[in-house]
């Protein structure tokens, strides 16, 4: 009861006694092979961070939990490894090694598929959080044209209030600080589509907005099947359901997985990708003078357990698309985008703190920068840079 009464009360004040910083990488125990998204956290505490798509990892917490406090690093199929905090600190840069989880064989059908993913839903109130909470967390927005590199970044230390009870009151996003870089010549290109305001986009959680093919009228309109082997997410044994629509012609449409807690019904994965058709309706086919042609949209929603609720940890969305330029024809690119947001700490929201003038609009408000340094973000938790990512400052400035 303790430890999860200091979840939800550990004060903000404890940054000023200083703050721990550990960089690091996971990789794979047996192939070496470097691991992306594991979710890293602080047990019974509200701070978390996330391994980049090198595996590399930067977490920060107080000073102050450095010798009472345990770390812990999970991935689906993955061992959760648990290291005292202050062992992290000992080398410049740490790696973690995870070994793979044994997988178990399942005992339910196709039958109880369907069943079992309306009871997940039906018992989101009793997993997730339903008070009024807030959660700070980090949103990074990439592009990235084939052949030349990345030509956008934008990212933001958010806050976001979260109202389950309250039909009337969205989540509130408050931008705290910001940084753009831009490589114009080439990100002129891909202006037709992008995501103006992606960061309500990224953000998104179950207990505030369910997403549409997992609500009542929709459930109907997709095929479940559980698959035959249950897999483990930190030290839990988890089934995955495979979903697909019933028909192509399905609107937004998506094909994908929802990994569950079999005896709480709780939600700890979202993974699908949109169908032809559902891309078609959510890309279109242009904009102007630019023809569009959507490749694939991704879209993956890992929670975490803290104390006895689960809580959005981390949001990647990924879209490949075509860009032609249909009158002289200038350009031919294929591009991708990704959305990221890591909710770096989860608190409950004693008052409303956002006020609606203070809501971006866009994110093309963001404070301009010429490089991605790190030092940036002071004590905040962040996504660390990738090296495709840092090479953008160097490449505007050749050319």
């Amino acid at each position: 009861m303790i430890k999860t009464i200091l979840f939800w009360l550990m004060p903000c004040f404890l940054w000023a006694q200083g703050v721990a910083t550990v960089v690091g990488v996971v990789e794979d125990k047996t192939t070496l092979e470097r691991l992306p998204s594991v979710v890293i956290d602080m047990q019974y505490g509200g701070y978390a961070s996330t391994s980049n798509a090198e595996g590399k990892f930067v977490f920060k917490f107080p000073n102050l939990v450095l010798d009472s406090s345990f770390v812990s690093f999970s991935a689906i199929g993955y061992k959760t490894r648990i290291l005292p905090a202050r062992e992290l600190l000992k080398l410049s840069e740490y790696k973690v090694y995870l070994e793979k989880a044994d997988l178990i064989k399942s005992t339910l059908g196709i039958a109880e598929a369907k069943v079992l993913v309306q009871a997940a839903v039906d018992s989101i109130k009793k997993n997730n959080i339903h008070t009024n909470f807030f959660q700070n967390g980090f949103y990074q927005e990439v592009a990235t044209i084939q052949g030349i590199g990345v030509v956008k970044v934008k990212e933001a230390v958010l806050r976001v209030e979260r109202f389950p009870e309250e039909e009337v009151f969205n989540d509130k996003i408050r931008v705290v600080k910001s940084r753009y870089i831009d490589w114009k010549g080439q990100s002129s290109k891909i202006e037709a589509w992008q995501f103006v305001n992606g960061m309500p986009i990224a953000s998104r959680s179950l207990e505030t907005e369910l997403p549409e093919f997992l609500t009542k009228g929709s459930l109907g309109s997709y095929k479940f099947r559980v698959d035959s082997m249950q897999t483990s997410f930190n030290g839990i044994e988890i089934l995955s359901v495979s979903f697909e629509p019933r028909s192509s012609r399905l609107r937004g449409g998506r094909t994908g997985k929802i990994w569950i807690e079999p005896y709480s019904k709780a939600i700890i994965r979202l993974e699908y990708e949109l169908t032809p058709k559902g891309l078609f309706d959510v890309i279109g086919g242009g904009n102007g003078t630019v023809k569009l042609k959507g490749e694939s949209l991704k879209y993956v929603s890992q929670y975490r357990r803290a104390g006895k609720k689960w809580v959005l940890h981390e949001n990647s969305i990924t879209v490949d698309l075509e860009y032609k330029e249909k009158l002289d024809k200038r350009f031919d690119v294929n591009t991708r985008w990704e959305l990221k947001f890591l909710a770096t700490e989860t608190r409950q929201l004693a008052a409303r703190m956002i006020q609606d003038a203070e809501v971006p609009i866009t994110t093309e408000n963001f404070r301009t920068t010429v490089g991605l340094g790190t030092d940036y973000w002071d004590s905040y938790n962040f996504i660390m840079p990738t090296f495709e990512m840092f090479k953008l400052p160097d490449n505007y400035r050749k050319r």
